[in-house]
């Protein structure tokens, strides 16, 4: 295996967490999900977030623009911050471990901006 990013690790936790928690919901709550998203734009923004950050940071690394590869980690981060808050009333420990570990990685992306 290769190395891993900061933003890799924002997409991987995210996206295990969901999916985890996603697959622990019954049927009927499964289906619930999918019309919520279907039907509210807030949920299929917070959907988008994560492919458009993705698209973003490829985008950015290809042309080497260290702006465009930030604005697609902020994406990430963002979307990371926002299922840790949607996962507060489901599953506390999940959403508090999420926000933390986003924190910590987000922290490690942005420090050397300070620098």
């Amino acid at each position: 295996m290769g190395k891993i990013t900061v933003t890799g690790a924002i997409i991987i936790v995210t996206a295990w967490i969901t999916l985890i928690e996603y697959d622990h919901l019954p049927e009927e709550e499964r289906q619930k999900v999918i019309n919520a998203i279907k039907t509210k734009p807030k949920y299929f923004l917070l959907l988008l977030l994560m492919p458009l950050g993705i698209l973003f940071n490829v985008l950015g690394t290809i042309i080497r623009s260290p702006s465009l590869v930030l604005t697609g980690a902020t994406l990430l981060i963002l979307q990371a911050l926002f299922v840790s808050f949607v996962f507060w009333n489901r599953t506390r420990w999940k959403s508090v471990f999420l926000f933390i570990v986003t924190i910590i990685l987000g922290v490690f992306l942005y420090f050397p901006l300070f620098l």
